[in-house]
């Protein structure tokens, strides 16, 4: 005759497996499980050679995300190109000091509606090296206030926000 199993020992793999399965999620998914992501268009006129998928997204000197696609876009109506760069920002790096706190459900609302006011306050990306030898680049955001609103109209399913041409490329145009 089999002798009876032991409940607690059972439980205590269903407990172990459960944890180990919960931390392994964290490593591998890096927390994404746990963070709330918007994403947004931008489009360029000149090059962006040197910038690529997974380069950072930084809101005045902070990593706020990261790019996660790169493509070339042709108007057949002007035949002008415009690299559209879709970017990937995180909840987790912006604290809300002041006013309404956003719960989990309207976040994406609200960073939109956020968005709209920073963009009317200035609030313009552009391209940046992060280093000069190796020729990589990241996205930039910064206030311009005063400084135009240059966006494409470009129907995507993303929101647009303005780029504004790099220190470089504004340097080569004077």
């Amino acid at each position: 005759m089999s002798k009876q199993a032991n409940k607690t020992l059972i439980g205590g793999f269903v407990v172990g497996a459960v944890a180990i399965a919960v931390i392994a999620s964290l490593i591998f998914g890096g927390g994404r499980l746990m963070t709330d992501h918007q994403q947004f268009v931008l489009f360029f006129d000149g090059s962006v050679k040197g910038l690529n998928i997974g380069a950072p997204v930084q809101l005045k000197g902070v990593t706020m995300g990261e790019i996660k696609d790169i493509r070339l876009v042709a108007d057949s109506e002007t035949m002008k190109f415009y690299t559209q760069v879709v970017i990937e920002v995180s909840s987790a790096k912006i604290l809300w000091a002041g006013g309404d706190i956003p719960k989990r459900a309207e976040y994406a609302t609200d960073v939109y509606r956020m968005a709209k006011s920073m963009v009317e306050k200035g609030l313009r990306a552009k391209l940046e090296y992060i280093s000069f030898v190796t020729g990589l680049l990241q996205v930039s955001f910064d206030f311009y206030p005063g400084t135009e609103i240059r966006v494409t109209g470009i129907e995507t399913e993303f929101k647009e926000l303005p780029t504004m041409p790099s220190d470089l490329e504004a340097i080569t145009e004077r």
